[in-house]
């Protein structure tokens, strides 16, 4: 059985203001959702520029990517469910969500691609799912 829990990421964008060149930040909300009680580990990757893009992100590579913002949360520690990025400089993310069983084992994975120009409002949504053994 999956156990839905929300894990809220905090963080920012830089969004060019309407007028001028002034770099304006705006915190952005990334929520992952559908965390397994079998997980022991939850690592948030972020990749700005937006590369890798989604399609090349599998359960065979996810653990090999080299993210520049690698957030993790261990259920062991038993801290609270939230995490905060550093802020981002780019107008566009990739951002990858994956969840591990205690030998490493990844269970679930998400991506997200987020343009935050094309967003409505300052939250995302990541959805984990299961990966076939």
């Amino acid at each position: 059985m999956q156990r839905w829990i929300t894990l809220g990421l905090a963080g920012a964008f830089f969004a060019a203001s309407g007028c001028g060149e002034d770099v304006v930040r705006r915190p952005l909300s990334i929520d992952v959702v559908g965390l397994s009680g079998l997980a022991e580990t939850l690592v948030i990757q972020m990749f700005p520029g937006g590369s890798p893009a989604c399609s090349g992100v599998t359960a065979a590579t996810v653990r090999n990517l080299d993210a520049p913002i690698r957030l993790v949360w261990t259920r062991a520690d038993g801290g609270e469910r939230r995490l905060a990025a550093p802020a981002v400089d780019d107008e566009v993310v990739t951002v990858t969500a994956h969840s591990e069983d205690g030998a490493g084992i990844v269970l679930q994975l998400g991506c997200q691609e987020v343009n935050y120009l094309d967003i409505e409002s300052p939250e995302v949504e990541i959805a984990l799912s299961a990966v076939a053994p």
